[in-house]
């Protein structure tokens, strides 16, 4: 029961995060004081792995020209949270018995240690070049 109500929360989470994704870039332009810029950047001078993410995906939500080139990762983000959103509706949808509900929780724990070692690659290739 726990990690069904897990699953709802993260997808509710995920819907959630939608209007935020949309409204951050209009808090930067208007209102930059609430919505600081990288403090990577501001203490490197050099832009992190993520400036731009917020930017690109919003881009790809309003289907505008170039969202796809906008940052690397936003078009795998949104492939991969989508994916995440289908696969915990589906899960969501079935009664899991307590052996289908520990090879659930042990796909999804592969499946997010993958995407963070995914993601540190992508960090140090980033801070490489």
């Amino acid at each position: 029961m726990a990690y069904r109500r897990t699953n709802l929360m993260i997808m509710l989470g995920w819907l959630g995060s939608i209007p935020v994704l949309l409204a951050v870039p209009w808090l930067q332009t208007h209102l930059g004081w609430l919505y600081p810029s990288c403090l990577l950047e501001q203490l490197r001078g050099r832009t992190c792995p993520m400036c731009g993410l917020t930017t690109g995906l919003r881009a790809i939500l309003k289907a505008q020209p170039g969202a796809l080139t906008s940052h690397p990762l936003a078009l795998t983000f949104m492939v991969c949270g989508l994916a995440e959103l289908i696969a915990r509706a589906l899960l969501l949808a079935r009664r899991l018995t307590p052996e289908q509900t520990q090879y659930a929780i042990r796909v999804d724990l592969r499946l997010h240690a993958g995407l963070i070692v995914c993601y540190l690659v992508y960090c140090v290739i980033f801070f490489a070049f």
